[in-house]
């Protein structure tokens, strides 16, 4: 099969990099890859470096493939890590209260304990950023000698 422009693909170097993306010039001496989101390019300027090519026939299915079929992503917002998480955790509580029979409450319920892993996570790096030295103090001590000789006089 021959790889045309504009065509999904997903090239795995020597060295374990996965690089995927939508063809724009493919040759034998190099391969160029524009990303998913179309901000980047990828170049490949070795092809010798190449082990496989995986051709993606249907590239909206696999490019989703990481969100849960039934669960809609909810937009994106500023709001702090820790208000985003006290939001999850009420969804999540809300969801685990409906009847246990729905397979689609089994998957919203593991999608949202993956999203409050990542919440979590996020403010405990932010914590690890925000982390601020205050003002250092030099400690001053005593020599234990010089107390005794003070106490013998």
């Amino acid at each position: 099969m021959k790889i045309q422009k504009d065509q999904f693909i997903k090239v795995i170097l020597k060295n374990n990099i996965l690089l995927e993306g939508f063809v724009e010039e493919f040759s034998e001496k190099e391969i160029c890859l524009r990303s998913s989101d179309g901000k980047s390019l990828f170049l490949i300027l070795d092809t010798s470096q190449v082990i496989l090519i995986k051709i993606i026939l249907e590239p909206e299915k696999d490019i989703a493939s990481h969100r849960i079929e039934g669960v809609e992503e909810k937009p994106r917002t500023t709001k702090q890590p820790a208000e985003q998480k006290i939001e999850i955790e009420k969804e999540f509580h809300k969801t685990y209260e409906q009847p246990s029979g729905d397979e689609l409450r089994t998957k919203k319920l593991a999608e949202l304990k993956i999203m409050l892993a990542e919440q979590e996570k996020k403010i405990i790096s932010e914590k690890m950023r925000s982390h601020d030295i205050g003002e250092v103090t030099q400690s001053v001590y005593a020599d234990p000698l010089s107390l005794l000789k003070k106490g013998k006089k």
